[in-house]
């Protein structure tokens, strides 16, 4: 059960990819006190946590009602966590400015909560069920909060070259994790 919650909680960290958001985080929060930036990431994590719970209990049903079976998502969410890895490798970024309220779009969603961390829940949901789904999520929001926090002295640490590697690590992970996830679907189907 253990190795379930890590392999899940690592598959939506490395979707999530908190550290590979620190240079589209600071911009965002440069002009705000750190009380302000807390208040930010906390509000923004848990509007994430409400979002990827809802997919957790509710993505099952609104996919059964569409007549959407498990391979099919599989295969769809595996193509999606596979592009999202790849325009990571090609510096896909948000460049839109935001305004100072950024703790529900773009922090809440799509950072933490994207359409790649959905995909992810609902294929761990597949895979292992909604009790390690759950407790994927909760350690994964356990540990980005932090990240998002110290985001200045991670950037000071690593450099922006050490955090370029480090999201070039993240999104190969991605994109091998999403074809996996397809070859699993469509095993499936066979």
């Amino acid at each position: 059960m253990l190795a379930a919650i890590m392999e899940g909680a690592l598959a939506l960290f490395v979707i999530m990819d908190p550290i590979g958001n620190i240079p589209i985080y600071l911009p965002l929060v440069k002009e705000f006190s750190d009380k302000e930036r807390t208040h930010t990431v906390y509000v923004a994590s848990l509007f994430a946590l409400f979002f990827l719970l809802l997919f957790l209990f509710g993505g099952n049903v609104i996919f059964s009602y569409l007549n959407i079976q498990l391979e099919h998502i599989m295969i769809a969410g595996g193509i999606v966590l596979a592009l999202l890895g790849f325009g990571m490798m090609f510096g896909k970024d948000l460049k839109s400015h935001y305004g100072s309220d950024i703790a529900i779009v773009p922090l809440g969603m799509p950072l933490m909560s994207g359409p790649g961390a959905i995909a992810t829940v609902l294929l761990l949901v597949a895979k292992n069920g909604s009790t390690i789904t759950l407790l994927s999520i909760i350690v994964v929001m356990v540990i980005q909060a932090p990240i998002y926090l110290g985001a200045n002295s991670i950037l000071r640490l690593a450099g922006k070259n050490g955090l370029r590697i480090m999201g070039n690590i993240a999104a190969l992970v991605a994109v091998s994790f999403g074809i996996n996830i397809i070859i699993l679907g469509i095993s499936g189907i066979a």
